[in-house]
């Protein structure tokens, strides 16, 4: 019937939007993490908006320095990395909703039209 393959269409189209977003999502992710890995080899001063700087001579203080600005980009990979990953679920979960309402209206157009024919008058109201 041709409201099953409107569904069907619909469902498809939908479930790649949702994919294509998903990937989205990722590549944009993994193109942020390669951005800030590079800056774990720099040290980042304390003041907004941060400055990266690689230092002239490898001294005791500048190793410090480095491994507190590796610490805080490390933080900051993390709460990227679970924001891409709430993004991802908030994704799948309106996929989800969309697919439920359209299975419910799906079965209520079924039975809508299941009905019997009576007195020559068609199955809708």
């Amino acid at each position: 019937r041709m409201c099953e393959a409107k569904y069907k269409d619909q469902a498809r189209r939908d479930e790649i939007l949702t994919d294509m977003r998903r990937t989205e999502a990722s590549l944009l992710h993994a193109s942020w993490k390669a951005s800030h890995d590079v800056l774990r080899h720099t040290i980042r001063t304390v003041t907004e908006p941060s400055l990266c700087w690689v230092p002239a001579q490898k001294t005791p203080m500048t190793d410090l320095l480095l491994a507190k600005s590796a610490e805080r980009v490390d933080a900051e990979l993390a709460l990227g990395a679970a924001r891409c990953e709430d993004e991802r679920r908030a994704l799948q979960a309106a996929y989800d909703q969309r697919k439920k309402r359209r299975e419910e209206a799906q079965r209520r157009n079924d039975e809508r039209f299941a009905r019997p024919v009576v007195d020559g008058a068609g199955g809708e109201e």
